[in-house]
């Protein structure tokens, strides 16, 4: 028999595969069809007060007696934010130090288990702060960020990779005395558009002056140097009317040294870090009480002061002089 040209063949060969695939997917589109439209398959899907309903009988099991529709309904009409007095607050916090020893355990597991915790970086946040940061990513909607403390640069990473799924244009700037990035964190960083900036943060006026750093901005303390110092840095760079600060760890029961955790109690102790963090922003805020508040929606999310921070959230509501 003769033999086509290998040409011919290929292209005979396309040709059968499209046909059959296309036959295919018709006995596959027909068999859908004879499927659905038999009595056992056809339904009609309602809701009623948020409780499905498939061939007229409820799909929610008996146990589930939740008004879904309603309870969505109160929720969409929302709230306004719940700004505080400073002066007005106590110190306690909702969250026991067991509590927080046990947040501790998620924040160092990835240390501890040898591995990074955020696309190879070293991330070093509890859940309850990584909740209530994307909290108020989605209703501050930053122009700059300023994580100061960079650190193995996960929290950086996170912080924008946050603000791309939000399709928000935000800056992100991480400040530290020392650049402790691996390789690859650094090439990270860079593909993403961060900022890091080798400096003490009680300098930082001087080293970003030149940069340009749209508004609102959201300044993320996790450095541990005088807040004072800090929060005079960033008025003079020219913090404003909408701005945020947030100072973690300034609940009591934070841990003196990394890697402190619930599993090794007799080791835990929390006698002096958090204690002279907490007295700086202390400090710092009660004197510009009258030109920054507690913002109560993000700092009382989960209970009064629970979280790892407490009194921390600040929002700047007056002007500029």
């Amino acid at each position: 028999a003769a033999r086509l040209p290998a040409g011919q063949l290929v292209s005979a060969n396309f040709q059968f595969m499209h046909i059959f695939r296309k036959c295919a997917s018709v006995r596959r589109d027909l068999t859908m069809m004879k499927w659905s439209l038999t009595p056992s398959c056809m339904s009609t899907s309602t809701s009623l007060n948020g409780t499905a309903v498939l061939n007229g009988q409820s799909a929610t099991p008996d146990f589930d007696h939740n008004d879904y529709n309603s309870h969505l309904r109160q929720l969409e009409q929302g709230s306004k934010v719940q700004l505080q007095d400073l002066r007005e607050r106590s110190w306690d916090s909702k969250l026991s130090k067991e509590f927080i020893m046990r947040l501790h355990n998620g924040i160092y597991a990835n240390e501890l288990r040898g591995s990074r915790s955020w696309r190879g970086a070293v991330l070093m946040k509890d859940c309850i702060s990584l909740a209530n940061y994307q909290r108020l990513l989605q209703r501050l909607r930053p122009g700059t960020i300023f994580d100061l403390g960079t650190a193995g640069g996960g929290s950086a990473l996170w912080l924008a990779d946050q603000c791309r799924a939000l399709r928000l244009p935000t800056r992100v700037v991480s400040l530290d005395i020392e650049d402790m990035r691996a390789p690859e964190v650094k090439q990270l960083h860079q593909e993403e558009g961060i900022e890091f900036v080798t400096c003490d943060v009680t300098q930082a006026s001087d080293k970003l002056k030149d940069l340009l750093l749209p508004k609102p901005w959201l300044i993320s303390d996790d450095c541990h140097v005088d807040s004072g110092k800090i929060m005079e840095q960033f008025e003079k760079l020219g913090m404003d009317q909408g701005d945020y600060v947030l100072f973690e760890d300034t609940h009591l029961a934070t841990a003196d040294e990394c890697g402190m955790n619930a599993d090794k109690p007799k080791e835990y102790t929390c006698d002096h870090f958090a204690i002279g963090k907490q007295d700086h922003v202390k400090a710092a805020m009660l004197e510009r009480a009258d030109d920054y508040k507690i913002d109560t929606d993000i700092q009382d999310c989960y209970g009064y002061n629970a979280a790892r921070y407490v009194n921390s959230v600040f929002v700047r509501v007056t002007k500029r002089a």
